[in-house]
């Protein structure tokens, strides 16, 4: 069989050799070189009579690469899957690893030699009550309530029809059509628009808003709006392109009042409770300021507990310097994608080891507190992201329901990004017993400017990180 032998080079870094003998591979080689002797159209002979000496010779050499190679990338990955060392990246050959030749006239024991870095062995420091952190907590003020419950109450909003328009924001649809005397001019000038009413000029709202929908009256289009040069008149009271010749007699034009519509608030009644809150959940003003009131301190609660770990995380960083296999790293991530550049990775290498870091504490945190994510929490927040899209849409059938959360679990990058966050979520729970807080009450205002310089410092010292040119791309790009 195979072998791997492991060679600790020191506490960060180790070479695998993996052995891959004659013994191993030549059974295999043989079994293919019989098949394609069997099975191969070869010019000259019939099929399966092609002599096993020239398939040897045609297609022995990339076999054997390709069967030698199959057998090291599995024992590798076993070796990687079933040891209880942890490791840092993926095996990259050793630089001086000799270039290995596959030869069919002189079948060896090949020899592999890969370097691996180790990850270390720490302690975790600052998971402690020796410095203490402000746990931010907003005071709801019955202005932001009543704020949120006016959006609710537009959200829930829709447009009725009604007969005249004479409000603000009132939308009326109108067709000009162009007129020859009494009646339709024949292929003459006919198109259909909106428009609100606060647009229309002083005249135009007389006359628009003394008929009723389906009423039409004689108008000069260019008189209808205020502010409106006569291109965009042409365009969206006409529907003449900037291309098109013909000439506008303002006074051949009847314009009809095809509808009216008035955007009008939802009252405070059970239908729009049931619509906000649910069912049968509250009945009152009262109960649905109170259930706001909640909801938005619920809200800033867990924003300020979000806020409590990203300071958390980066005291943890700066306490816990942990030594890393810098060399193998730089190697790894060059070679994991083919853009890196040698000078790129040495001038962005402190910004990834705070990444790489930040990874070893948080794996180490989750094994210590036996943290796990169950398949049960993934499918309910992805249910809760799709209720978020829809709120309390109709639409939002249980079927439909079933039908997005099986579209959105195959998504495979988006479950990852659930299951990091929900893994986040949890140790953010576990750190917040484990660090002295102190509760403090700020207005709404107040809680926002101190949100945004905890995450000015932090992202001060990410950016300290990245060299300067580099830092100047970044603020260009924003």
């Amino acid at each position: 069989m195979p072998k791997v032998v492991r060679e600790d080079i020191d506490n960060l870094n180790t070479v695998l050799t993996v052995t891959i003998e004659k013994s191993d591979y030549l059974p295999q080689l043989d079994q293919q070189l019989d098949k394609y002797r069997r099975e191969a159209h070869m010019r000259g002979f019939r099929k399966g009579k092609a002599p096993a000496g020239l398939v040897r010779k045609m297609f022995g050499q990339s076999l054997l690469a390709d069967i030698v190679t199959k057998q090291l990338q599995h024992e590798l990955q076993e070796y990687l899957t079933h040891t209880d060392t942890d490791f840092l990246g993926q095996p990259l050959p050793k630089e001086d690893q000799d270039r290995v030749e596959f030869d069919m006239n002189n079948l060896i024991d090949y020899e592999f030699h890969f370097d691996l870095g180790l990850s270390p062995v720490f302690d975790i420091k600052g998971l402690d009550n020796t410095q203490e952190f402000e746990l931010l907590e907003v005071a709801v003020s019955d202005e932001m309530v009543a704020d949120e419950l006016s959006q609710m109450r537009a959200r829930a909003s829709q447009n009725v029809a009604i007969e005249k328009a004479s409000q603000e924001n009132d939308s009326l649809f109108l067709e000009f059509q162009e007129m020859d005397g009494d009646a339709i001019k024949e292929d003459g000038i006919s198109f259909k628009f909106r428009t609100l009413w606060q647009d229309l000029t002083p005249e135009s709202q007389a006359a628009l808003g003394a008929i009723q929908a389906g009423e039409k009256i004689v108008m000069d289009p260019f008189k209808l709006w205020h502010d409106k040069d006569e291109q965009f008149v042409r365009r969206y009271a006409l529907g003449l392109d900037e291309h098109d010749p013909r000439e506008v007699n303002p006074e051949a034009f009847e314009l009809t009042l095809e509808e009216v519509s008035r955007f009008e608030v939802r009252p405070l009644d059970q239908e729009f409770f049931d619509l906000a809150f649910g069912e049968g959940k509250v009945s009152t003003e009262a109960e649905a300021k109170e259930e706001i009131r909640n909801d938005i301190r619920n809200y800033y609660a867990q924003d300020a507990y979000n806020l409590l770990f990203l300071e958390v995380q980066d005291r943890l960083l700066d306490l816990n310097d942990i030594p890393l296999p810098d060399d193998f790293l730089k190697r790894w991530i060059l070679a994991s994608d083919e853009r890196n550049t040698p000078e790129q990775i040495e001038q962005e290498y402190p910004s990834f080891a705070k990444g790489f870091q930040w990874t070893l504490i948080k794996n180490k945190l989750v094994k210590q507190f036996e943290i796990d994510v169950m398949e049960e929490e993934i499918y309910a927040r992805v249910a809760d992201g799709i209720r978020n899209i829809f709120g309390n849409s109709p639409y939002l059938t249980p079927e439909l329901m079933e039908s997005l959360i099986a579209r959105r679990m195959e998504d495979e990058k988006e479950i990852n990004r659930i299951i990091d966050s929900l893994y986040l979520d949890k140790l953010s729970k576990v750190t917040r017993t484990l660090v002295k807080t102190k509760p403090k009450q700020v207005k709404l205002e107040d809680y926002e400017a101190a949100r945004k310089a905890i995450h000015d410092a932090i992202e001060e010292k990410r950016k300290s990180l990245l060299p300067q040119d580099l830092e100047i791309a970044e603020e260009d790009q924003d």
